[in-house]
């Protein structure tokens, strides 16, 4: 299937849109937690030495400091019951987002009892460690931190990293040898159901995730009373940014040539003009005469009677990617922007036999398959102060496979017979969540 123009102006109109003048003062971001335990410390000071410029450690251990004027800092951060700490000769520069993780150590000191709960994350490599010590289930992940040092453009790539999980088609996931069949995937928290066509498989397209986008992977390989029953082989929990730490944007493109299909001469019906899309624009739906009334003969000679196919020239299988990130502040409030869209396609065909173990009744021919996967994701973050935060996400997954075989052969009273069958399948799969995050 060849890539639609309208992907290629899509992707002109989101480089155009995402240009911008650079800004002429810095930004400084970042996480303050616990050395010991990897866990976040929220209402942690951090100021600039000697400037008055300054904040506090909201959700997730978190911070950010605005206009900030290029130059060289001394950064000291500080927290209740922990030795302080200070950073010097911190290089800002206009324009580019400077990333500080600072980590304190608790003192044992007199003070009354303090209790601080909140949520563990696992956006730096200390915190990956410290869940995987003190995990009751065998887990693996990675982190933020680890992607960022790596070449990997999607989830999937990043995946492929984690010990005893392979990746297939972008969408299958195999744990320790177990197939995808008995594997989940959840995104956010969320269960994301399989889109595929095929019944007994579960898929979901990790190549619609751009790798800057996630927070953090982690692969459960045992079950939990707090974890889903509908898996034996293994999770993968998926868990992307809120805010990015600064504005990105992504476009990748993916082809290859399929053996014995490539440069052949490739049957397909006669379709309607959204399927290259996976969705059907209403050619196939069935008449509604004798519906209301049970006449299923009205209803067998309303069908269409289609079966003339429509030759073309089996061009390479290919992918494009397109992934934007940014983070924004409207009156003092902090926005955060993920959006990512995904699609592929790719033709096959195939030599098949339907063998009845007789000579006569047995057929021989072609099978034409076209399979077309997309999908979209959304989340946007709102940070109305340091201690509260809503967010609003959603996936959306079409697949199609449309499969034409012709074949020919003897039927069961030695009559040379030609057969020729259509079939299409289509699936979607939208998943919606609205979350909030207080402390107070």
């Amino acid at each position: 299937m060849e890539i639609d123009s309208k992907f290629i102006l899509l992707a002109i109109s989101i480089v155009l849109l995402a240009t911008a003048a650079a800004a002429e003062t810095c930004t400084i971001i970042g996480t303050v937690f616990n050395e010991e335990t990897g866990e976040e410390l929220i209402g942690a000071n951090v100021w600039l030495v000697d400037t008055g410029m300054g904040g506090a450690s909201g959700l997730k251990g978190k911070f950010k400091i605005d206009n900030i004027p290029p130059g060289t800092y001394d950064v000291k951060v500080s927290y209740m019951g922990y030795g302080g700490k200070t950073i010097t000769g911190l290089v800002t520069t206009a324009g580019d987002p400077v990333i500080l993780n600072v980590s304190l150590l608790s003192e044992a000191l007199e003070i009354p009892e303090i209790i601080v709960e909140a949520h563990r994350i696992m956006t730096s490599d200390v915190a990956v460690l410290a869940n995987r010590k003190k995990a009751a289930t065998i887990c693996d992940g990675i982190s933020s931190e680890q992607i960022a040092r790596s070449p990997d453009g999607t989830s999937g790539d990043a995946l492929k990293r984690v010990t005893g999980l392979s990746v297939r088609e972008d969408k299958y996931v195999y744990i320790r040898g177990t197939t995808d069949r008995y594997n989940e995937t959840a995104l956010n928290g969320v269960r994301v159901t399989s889109a595929d066509v095929k019944v007994d498989k579960k898929s979901f397209a990790f190549d619609q995730i751009a790798a800057n986008q996630i927070e953090s992977v982690v692969v459960v390989k045992t079950a939990s009373p707090d974890l889903p029953g509908s898996f034996s082989g293994g999770m993968v929990q998926i868990n992307t940014l809120d805010f990015p730490a600064s504005r990105s944007l992504n476009i990748a493109y993916k082809s290859s040539r399929t053996p014995g299909t490539s440069d052949r001469t490739f049957l397909s019906s006669q379709g309607g003009s959204t399927d290259w899309l996976g969705i059907d624009d209403g050619t196939r739906s069935l008449p509604d005469i004798g519906v209301r009334n049970g006449d299923l003969d009205a209803v067998a000679r309303a069908l269409p009677n289609n079966w003339v196919t429509r030759p073309r020239n089996a061009i390479w299988n290919g992918s494009v990617n397109i992934s934007y990130g940014d983070s924004y502040t409207l009156a003092g409030r902090d926005i955060g922007l993920l959006a990512s869209l995904s699609y592929k396609s790719d033709l096959e065909i195939n030599d098949v036999r339907y063998d009845s173990h007789q000579p006569e009744n047995s057929f021989e021919g072609t099978r034409y398959r076209f399979n077309v996967l997309w999908g979209g994701l959304l989340k946007a973050s709102f940070k109305p102060s340091s201690l509260h935060k809503v967010s609003l996400e959603g996936t959306f997954n079409p697949v199609a496979e449309e499969r034409v075989v012709q074949s020919e052969g003897m039927d069961m009273h030695w009559t040379p017979k030609q057969r020729q069958s259509i079939e299409w399948e289509e699936r979607g799969l939208f998943v919606g969540k609205l979350a909030g995050d207080h402390n107070f």
